[in-house]
């Protein structure tokens, strides 16, 4: 009868690790929970990352005095109620009429995040990333279009 338990118990555990993306998305007030057990076992509970729930609230690509550098600021908020991945974002610099001149994938050690593992839950962060464009003098517009890319 212990040995059943103990398998029920076993078979429940390993369930939950591996649809925990799922319940933390349905239930986040597990995900502290699921923390606190993960390092007590010594293991790493990844967030779920749902780029559904991350808004980019500003943008902004500033010209540097150097013709092929712009520095690109940003502000993004975390809509989930538990930390997520800090996302890969696609930037595209367009010329007057729409085309695409540069596309630039940057992953979050690009954009300055190697020491914050996660964006906070309901919290806005401000980041800034300076760019060299690899077509010195190339013009740009103040258009510029950013998504968000699924790790």
């Amino acid at each position: 009868m212990l040995l059943a338990l103990l398998l029920f118990l076993t078979a429940l555990g390993q369930a939950a690790w591996v649809a925990h993306p799922t319940l933390i998305r349905i239930f986040p007030e597990l995900y502290p929970i699921g923390e606190t057990i993960c390092q007590a076992l010594g293991c790493t509970l990844t967030p779920p990352a749902d780029s559904e729930r991350i808004q980019i609230d500003d943008a902004r690509l500033i010209k540097e005095a150097d013709p092929a550098r712009y520095t690109l600021e940003l502000t993004m908020t975390n809509r989930a109620d538990y930390p997520m991945p800090w996302p890969h974002l696609a930037l595209t610099l367009t010329d007057g009429l729409g085309r695409a001149l540069v596309r630039k994938n940057l992953l979050p050690a690009d954009w300055g995040h190697r020491r914050r593992r996660r964006l906070p839950p309901t919290a806005a962060s401000r980041s800034r990333f300076r760019y060299k464009s690899s077509k010195a003098g190339s013009s740009v517009s103040k258009s510029s279009r950013f998504t968000r890319n699924r790790p």
